[in-house]
């Protein structure tokens, strides 16, 4: 029992420190010797238990999405049953807090694959934004109440998807000030109010086009 122990501690240490590489490197430039030198496990160890970079690659990003959404669920722990901004709110705060915390390395890795493909995570999106589109998309329809095309829903489910999930780190560098005084709470209340905003604005166009129509 206690070698089995101490091998689960000894790969969540491979994964732990894979993770955090492949999240700053990407995977062509992390070498199975960076992942032994950041995880104090020899390189013939972490071959026993993974094999080649191929398998941890696709195991660290399993395990840091894992870990992140463990952290950080999609719904932001808000139950289905809470009002509709409630929810909006909880889903705002969760993917903002997530990106935000530089002990969540998925959308580091993501990025990376974005940047530099290896054809290895085939289902990433899947697990990752599309499932954010999609838990996104049910709280933004109850909340237009049927005042909005399907294209305007999408286009605002892709909008508020876009202002969660740019990393601090982006931002950052955007402003090109490295004190940028990011505060991540100030910014959730800010995307909340922008999205809410934004739906109103869209509500409200739909309703004097759809007036418009029946005056004609």
């Amino acid at each position: 029992m206690a070698r089995r122990s101490d091998g689960i501690e000894t790969k969540k240490k491979i994964l732990g420190a894979a993770s955090k590489l492949f999240s700053e490197k990407g995977f062509k430039q992390t070498s199975n010797a960076d992942i032994s030198k950041a995880s104090g496990v020899n390189s013939a160890l972490i071959s026993y238990y993974f094999g080649d970079k191929e398998t941890i690659y696709k195991e660290a990003w399993a395990h840091s999405l894992r870990r992140s959404l463990e952290k950080y669920p999609f719904d932001g722990g808000v139950p289905a049953t809470a009002p509709v901004r409630k929810r909006l709110h909880g889903i705002i705060d969760a993917t903002i807090r997530r990106y935000s915390d530089p002990a969540c390395f998925d959308g580091g890795i993501l990025n990376q694959e974005i940047a530099s493909p290896t054809g290895l995570l085939e289902d990433a999106h899947e697990n990752t934004i599309f499932r954010l589109r999609e838990n996104l998309l049910h709280v933004v329809v109850e909340f237009m109440g049927g005042s909005a095309s399907a294209d305007e829903l999408r286009m605002s489910v892709y909008s508020i998807i876009a202002m969660c999930i740019s990393p601090q780190k982006t931002i950052q560098r955007i402003e090109k000030i490295e004190s940028f005084p990011y505060n991540v709470e100030k910014r959730i209340e800010h995307v909340f109010r922008f999205s809410i905003g934004g739906l109103n604005a869209v509500k409200r166009a739909h309703a004097e086009n759809a007036k418009s129509k029946r005056h004609k």
